[in-house]
């Protein structure tokens, strides 16, 4: 993905999470709020398919510095479960 694609996913997820927030402070859960939070998580998966490259790189150049004390895999798996 591009840098523009990125800025464009990272924009449309919080635009979509702030519609969300706004929608459940007014207390309103209806089938289009359903659909928006299926859509934000939809766009949720996409960023952590996009940086989690990036996070076991940066895991693998931590663990190069800290051996054995901790696992590559602990250092990946909060990098890659990431919600909101």
């Amino acid at each position: 993905m591009t840098d523009r694609t990125v800025g464009r996913l990272w924009a449309r997820y919080l635009n979509v999470r702030g519609e969300l927030l706004q929608s459940a402070s007014e207390g309103e859960k209806s089938e289009e709020w359903l659909e928006m939070e299926r859509e934000a998580g939809r766009l949720r998966d996409r960023l952590v398919t996009n940086y989690s490259p990036l996070v076991k790189y940066v895991a693998s150049r931590v663990g190069a510095r800290v051996p054995g004390l901790v696992e590559q895999e602990d250092m990946i798996s909060p990098g890659v479960s990431w919600t909101y």
